[in-house]
């Protein structure tokens, strides 16, 4: 651990743990994508990242698996992939979660 990981929140792999090519990374964390996960990680460029990874509130399909806990506040983890670096870059956004009528209402919270 490097002195100011803890305070960036870095987090490195074990010693002799090879790095991965970003395509290598890219391919992995998109891996776990099914329609029967209420996540997804899909591509970020509108957003400015290579990659998004949130729930599935706002899909008809799984309004109601949520809509039963009723979920008050949801994550989207936005990822930037570094190759110089071999580096993973996110940005976690909080949303706050109102239920009208069954129906999910995001709204962003001023924490990221």
């Amino acid at each position: 651990m490097r002195l100011f990981d803890k305070l960036t929140g870095t987090k490195r792999p074990a010693d002799g743990v090879p790095s991965r090519s970003a395509a290598e990374v890219h391919t992995a964390l998109l891996g776990p994508n099914r329609p029967d996960v209420p996540y997804v990680v899909r591509d970020g460029r509108q957003e400015g990242a290579d990659l998004v990874a949130e729930w599935r509130m706002l899909e008809p399909a799984w309004q109601m698996f949520f809509s039963r806990t009723q979920v008050s506040r949801v994550f989207q983890v936005r990822m930037r992939l570094v190759p110089e670096k071999n580096e993973v870059r996110s940005l976690d956004q909080e949303y706050e979660v109102r239920w009208v009528n069954g129906v999910a209402a995001l709204s962003i919270t001023a924490e990221a």
